[in-house]
């Protein structure tokens, strides 16, 4: 689920005219030493998690979990701050609702997250999205009960 959801994300990005030329890619691992190429920016796409909610059956374990990724843009040599502020928005429009799996997009925060080496700043804007998973039924509680049912009758 987690590659398809950052993969859906990754294309949704770079459908836009606004982003072509733009770094549009996962987040490094190694995000220190990171450069990103493209004179226009960089967006990276990063997992932060998942939210569980309690099991909605006895018989599997059915739950809606809530992914949380966050899209760090970064855009080089701005004169102004607010030169961001049109990407920013872009970036909202394309995946508030963007449905992947059946199950919308949500913006959760966008928030400056600073200035990396001279020229380069970050924003970080955190998108979420519920998806109900269910595990098989090799561990169903019902038929457990059952057997011990038909034991104890016997």
């Amino acid at each position: 689920m987690l590659g398809l959801i950052e993969n859906q994300i990754i294309q949704r990005l770079k459908s836009s005219d606004m982003f072509k030329g733009m770094d549009i890619e996962p987040f490094p691992a190694d995000f220190e030493n990171y450069n990103f190429l493209s004179d226009l920016g960089c967006m990276l796409i990063r997992y932060n998690g998942e939210d569980f909610t309690e099991p909605e059956t006895l018989g599997a374990t059915v739950q809606t979990d809530t992914y949380s990724f966050t899209i760090y843009l970064g855009m080089r040599s701005l004169t102004l701050m607010n030169e961001a502020y049109p990407v920013i928005k872009e970036i909202k429009d394309l995946l508030t609702g963007y449905k992947i799996n059946e199950s919308k997009m949500y913006p959760a925060s966008i928030r400056y997250a600073g200035k990396i080496n001279y020229s380069d700043n970050f924003w970080a804007l955190t998108f979420k999205t519920k998806q109900t998973n269910a595990s098989g039924y090799e561990n169903n509680v019902f038929s457990g009960l059952w057997d011990r049912k038909l034991v104890n009758n016997q």
